[in-house]
């Protein structure tokens, strides 16, 4: 039986917040899953400190101030360990927003 790329769950995303750690587990599965493994990496250009578990998919990161406060896309690529290995590559658009520390002073 020939191999098939890997199929992908629609998620929601939630919002990342800046200062705050954010996680995303994407899912995605294999027709020929009984012995297919599925690796996953980031695509070109993640923004800085995004991090994946290659065994996982799980998506780790906390933005920092420096971040620009808009959408910012990334492909997380889900690759089976089938002859010939096959990929499916999942665009995510973060939203990003900021949240404000309130101090009082009495």
């Amino acid at each position: 039986e020939p191999n098939t790329a890997p199929k992908v769950a629609k998620k929601t995303v939630p919002p990342v917040f800046i200062g705050r750690k954010w996680t995303f587990q994407p899912e995605a599965s294999d027709a020929e899953s009984s012995g297919d493994r599925l690796t996953w990496k980031l695509g070109e250009n993640p923004p800085a400190g995004l991090e994946i578990n290659s065994s996982t998919g799980e998506l780790t990161w906390t933005p920092d101030d420096e971040v620009e406060i808009a959408k910012v896309k990334v492909n997380v690529v889900a690759t089976d360990d089938g002859s010939p290995p096959l990929s499916t590559t999942i665009p995510l658009e973060l939203s990003e927003k900021s949240v404000f520390k309130i101090i009082f002073d009495f």
